[in-house]
């Protein structure tokens, strides 16, 4: 018998049995549209050499590696390829559909409804391919380091069929092949007239392909969740975070009682937890989780116009059901991606990055949202009636504004709505708010033990925080912390939030930013500056060069800015 399917005698079974070739077509496309033929010529090519590559993985590297890949124990890298493997069936059949329609090619034909019908079949198996991707070639970057797994995997890319190619090329190439195909048919439908039988299908087609590259980004998206997932539940002892969706995770600053602490924040779907980080030299753990449930919990988010001092960058969580947080971002790009991805899950439909939470906050009705306690640290006296505290005179949180009071201004109780009409200790102000009444002027000022210079409310801040001053004793050195206003006010506070300054040095166009010289005996003091009149020097000390460097530059602009407008010199108080 003849056989006219064999005549060399080399061509494999396989090659006998899925090789299609396509005759020329029966007819050249009409001038005018070359172009389009040519794009069905290229997507035939294209899959032709992609078809050829599954075939090698399948028949080359998976069989060859079997057993290799058991004794390694090499899990992943094998599930790759038997994903690969399930790819190979669906490319046989696009493949036989194309050939078949190149080989009766008209002016009138197209490839729409082909992708149309078998695009549809990909989502899956690329899917699964897509999520097993990344630990399978990872684990093919570590077994190549571990014998005998390299000297086999060169013998098998040493073969012919592999044209000189590595196996991480090959796994490489399904990843690529979905948006190849979207390319390919957006420039075949650029090149297809409207009202071209081919044009809605090709349009129809284009659609399923971009559908199945969506869907295998989901599934990509859905695997890196519930890895990361995983992960901080073993850095999380006793947190269960299985099946919520993650947002967002980084090291923020939280305000708290105790000052700024550093905190790991994670943004869920559905809930906002902040951990207290805990470092060991073999491992770092996040423990005592605070939750903020979402959107039911949260009111509102927003920035702070001014809060504790060097928390830079604030985010105001406004609780409907605790204290509400305040978390401090690194830059304010972060600070503006949180209040954004926040503010998307609460679906507030005004950005709460242009927003300040201070003002709108205090628009609300009294007891509605939990206030931000201010951290014991920020002050040193009552925030009601000014007196200082002392081991007998304790702080105390008011449950309506937040302020850190003594137990006298600490006494009245209303209810909450926050705390569910539970009753909360409020200070004199807040009780007064309560009850409908203004607070009475006169009576606040009869608490007050002594009169002390009162905070400047109303002037700008050009610059603040903790410096060291000299006094008059040479060798003593005080810690307070300084603000400097714009109408060229040095304040002195012994602690940031305290209602009232401890002292102030009202500065002129006759004072001037010098370096300390030998003179002056301060040698062996890092970081010092000297803010020089004719009548006394004040000295005063940074913590690092960079401070320093900015209340200097800080204090030359506005004493310069003031030069040619000398304000009257007003008695000094020591700060």
């Amino acid at each position: 018998d003849d056989d006219d399917d064999d005549d060399d005698g080399h061509d494999s079974d396989f090659e006998r049995e899925n090789s299609f070739t396509a005759p020329a077509p029966e007819s050249p496309p009409k001038e005018g549209k070359p172009k389009r033929f040519m794009i069905v010529q290229e997507i035939l090519a294209t899959e032709k050499t992609y078809f050829e590559g599954l075939r090698v993985l399948k028949e080359v590297f998976s069989q060859g590696l079997e057993d290799t890949l058991v004794a390694c124990r090499a899990t992943a890298l094998m599930l790759l390829l038997s994903k690969a493997r399930d790819l190979f069936p669906h490319h046989q059949a696009l493949l036989e559909a194309l050939q078949t329609r190149l080989g009766t090619w008209t002016d009138e034909s197209g490839v729409g409804d082909i992708f149309k019908e078998h695009a549809a079949k990909f989502s899956e198996p690329y899917a699964m391919y897509a999520t097993a991707f990344d630990a399978g070639n990872a684990e093919l970057a570590e077994q190549s380091k571990k014998p005998p797994f390299p000297t086999v995997l060169k013998e098998i890319e040493a073969r012919p069929e592999c044209a000189n190619l590595k196996l991480g090329a090959f796994l490489l190439e399904p990843i690529q092949r979905i948006p190849r195909y979207k390319l390919l048919l957006q420039d075949y439908l650029k090149h297809t007239p409207p009202e071209h039988p081919d044009h809605k299908l090709a349009e129809e087609g284009l659609a399923v392909v971009g559908d199945c590259a969506t869907h295998i980004n989901e599934r990509i998206r859905s695997k890196e969740n519930s890895v990361k997932l995983l992960e901080l539940e073993a850095m999380m002892p006793g947190v269960y975070l299985r099946n919520m969706t993650l947002m967002m995770t980084g090291e923020m600053q939280k305000v708290c009682r105790k000052g700024l602490q550093p905190r790991f924040v994670a943004l869920f779907q559905t809930m906002l937890i902040a951990c207290e980080i805990k470092k060991s030299l073999i491992s770092t753990q996040y423990v005592n989780p605070r939750r903020l449930m979402l959107p039911h919990e949260v009111k509102k988010v927003g920035t702070l116009s001014a809060t504790i001092a060097g928390a830079e960058n604030a985010i105001s969580i406004v609780s409907l059901k605790q204290k509400s947080w305040v978390l401090c971002a690194r830059t304010k790009e972060e600070q503006r991606q949180w209040i954004k991805a926040i503010d998307k899950i609460l679906g507030q439909t005004n950005s709460g990055a242009s927003e300040v939470a201070e003002e709108q906050q205090s628009q609300e009705a009294f007891g509605v949202t939990a206030p931000v306690w201010i951290p014991d640290a920020g002050v040193s006296m009552c925030q009601s009636c000014e007196k200082d505290f002392t081991i007998y005179r304790r702080r105390h949180h008011c449950r309506g504004c937040g302020l850190v009071v003594c137990s006298n201004c600490f006494q009245d109780a209303v209810p909450l709505a926050y705390l569910g009409n539970k009753k909360g200790n409020v200070c004199p102000e807040c009780y007064a708010k309560a009850i409908g009444q203004e607070p009475s002027e006169q009576k606040r000022l009869e608490r007050k033990g002594t009169q002390r210079h009162k905070k400047s409310v109303n002037e700008t801040v050009l610059i603040e925080g903790y410096l060291m001053k000299r006094g008059k004793n040479f060798l003593l050195w005080k810690r307070l912390f300084y603000r400097l206003y714009d109408s060229l006010v040095l304040e002195a506070f012994k602690a940031p939030e305290d209602p009232s300054s401890s002292g102030v040095i009202p500065l002129s166009a006759e004072y001037n930013v010098q370096s300390p010289s030998k003179s002056d005996g301060i040698e062996g003091k890092q970081n010092v500056f000297k803010l020089h009149h004719f009548k006394r020097d004040y000295f005063f000390a940074c913590e690092t060069e960079e401070q320093c460097d900015r209340w200097v530059t800080a204090l030359k602009d506005a004493l310069s800015s003031y030069a040619s407008n000398a304000l009257p010199e007003a008695d000094e108080e020591e700060a």
